[in-house]
């Protein structure tokens, strides 16, 4: 279609809608700005050049338009007549320079720029004072002028994959929530407290250093920051001492080989990931975040863990993937810490006690007493997903996560492991998943089938010769991988033999 007709067009008197997109259009129908009602128009994913015959002026009510995917390298002269445009989509178009024309839409409260090739932004951009949303994603701005300060009202400023080199003059934006430049060229994050700034993603720059001014009177809002992939070699304990909102907390891809003890005044953290670093350890004050949920450290060299992790409350997550771990650390011998609700309600066998602990650890076994009172660490009654794989476990190593009576998934693939324990299968009611692929086990308790809730085994890349028959009385086993093990089959011993006869 190459025009719509001008009497079609009048006798749609209460038009507000207008979607032509993905039409292969080179012009813009010339009768569109007879349509006196129209709202919204949306021309995106065409071909066209140009909009000065649209006359798009003369539609006094225009508030959103959307021209992104064509092949536009300006915007007309009348741009700034569009009184009422509070929308407007540029991005994938021919755009070298910033349009200065857009500068004048006063009422403009949402702006995209994106997949251009707009080397600068103009002092000028600060006239758009009702502004919103920013968005300049694949562009190939360095710098950013200092009249972006007038733009008072923006709410979200969205600069990825540019060559940004400094964002100071942002950073302090009045009404700013949330600012996004990840895959820009910063290598230094000098930061003073925005009034309103909740959420900071600086990922993938070469940011070596940061610092961060806090101004009198003026308090840190932030509750999510992306440091990941960066050049991080060391934080400083002032960092986080200012960052006690932070409930989000990404420090991945970079080369910390220790997280500062100020780390425990994020108070607030819920998810903290740190994972591909040369950590050896985590601080002492990991202990201190009680409403920390996830924690996310696999890739490390982390050699041994800090005992006080057993103090966190709401920890629920825990990945330790690849790292060098022999032993998971033993809880405190005794507690007086009161279980949550749900547990004081019964829905747990297990009663707590403010008198020692009835699990006794040694050097060569852990006996748990299920006859007795159990008082568990705080860490007992959260962890439900716990991610060993590619460490250095020994079989007594892991005697400790028989407390953890509230796991649901647990990887323990590729260690040391030369047999399981039956305090592992007695006390873990609520397992679902278990891995256990690529150790070196030669069987499996017999007990394994008090595993009630299991749905996944995986014990491929063992030295298994056997399997038990009680694994045929796990009803909720849907999964078994057995494979690369030393499995014998005996086809004239099919009845009795429990290995081949297990039916599932």
């Amino acid at each position: 279609m190459l025009d719509i007709p001008l009497d079609f067009i009048q006798s749609c008197s209460a038009l507000r809608d207008l979607r032509l997109s993905n039409m292969a259009m080179k012009k813009v129908p010339h009768s569109i700005h007879h349509s006196r009602t129209l709202r919204q128009l949306d021309l995106s994913s065409n071909r066209i050049a140009d909009l000065e015959e649209a006359v798009l002026d003369e539609i006094p009510g225009l508030s959103s338009l959307f021209v992104q995917n064509n092949r536009i390298e300006k915007l007309p002269w009348y741009f700034p007549r569009l009184y009422s445009l509070v929308t407007l989509n540029i991005s994938n178009n021919k755009f070298r320079t910033f349009p200065e024309v857009v500068c004048g839409l006063e009422c403009l409260q949402d702006l995209d720029i994106s997949f251009n090739m707009i080397t600068e932004l103009p002092e000028s951009i600060g006239k758009l004072t009702n502004l919103f949303r920013f968005v300049m994603v694949g562009n190939q701005v360095k710098t950013l002028p200092r009249g972006c300060s007038g733009l008072v009202k923006l709410h979200t400023f969205d600069c990825r994959r540019n060559n940004l080199i400094e964002l100071a003059d942002v950073y302090m934006l009045p009404s700013l929530k949330k600012l996004s430049a990840d895959h820009n060229k910063l290598q230094a994050l000098h930061m003073s407290a925005g009034k309103c700034l909740h959420t900071l993603d600086v990922s993938h720059n070469e940011i070596t250093r940061i610092s961060l001014t806090q101004l009198p009177g003026a308090a840190m809002t932030l509750s999510a920051l992306d440091l990941s992939h960066a050049q991080l070699g060391s934080l400083d304990d002032l960092v986080f001492s200012q960052l006690a909102g932070l409930r989000t907390l990404k420090l991945d891809y970079n080369k910390l080989q220790v997280l500062p003890q100020s780390l425990g005044e994020l108070v607030l953290l819920e998810e903290l990931t740190c994972a591909d670093n040369n950590l050896k350890t985590l601080p002492e004050s990991v202990g201190q975040l009680q409403k920390l949920v996830s924690l996310d450290a696999h890739a490390n060299s982390i050699t041994d863990l800090p005992v006080t992790l057993w103090n966190c409350a709401s920890l629920v997550s825990i990945n330790l993937t690849s790292n060098l771990l022999t032993k998971f650390p033993l809880p405190p011998s005794s507690s007086s810490v009161t279980p949550p609700p749900a547990m004081r309600n019964g829905t747990s066998s297990i009663h707590t006690s403010s008198t020692r602990s009835n699990v006794e650890f040694s050097d060569r076994k852990m006996s748990v007493s299920s006859a007795s009172s159990i008082s568990l660490p705080p860490l007992g009654w959260s962890l439900a997903n716990l991610y060993l794989g590619e460490n250095q476990f020994t079989d007594q190593g892991i005697l400790p996560i028989a407390i953890f009576r509230e796991l649901c998934v647990l990887n323990l693939s590729f260690n040391e492991l030369t047999e399981v324990s039956s305090s592992l299968c007695k006390n873990l009611q609520g397992l679902q998943k278990l891995f256990l692929s690529g150790n070196q086990l030669t069987s499996l308790p017999e007990d394994i089938h008090t595993l009630p809730r299991l749905t996944l085994l995986f014990l491929n890349g063992n030295r298994l010769q056997t399997l038990p028959k009680e694994l045929g009385e796990i009803q909720s086993l849907t999964s078994l991988d057995v494979g690369s093990n030393l499995l014998k089959y005996n086809i004239n011993n099919t009845e009795f033999d429990w290995n081949w006869y297990v039916r599932f």
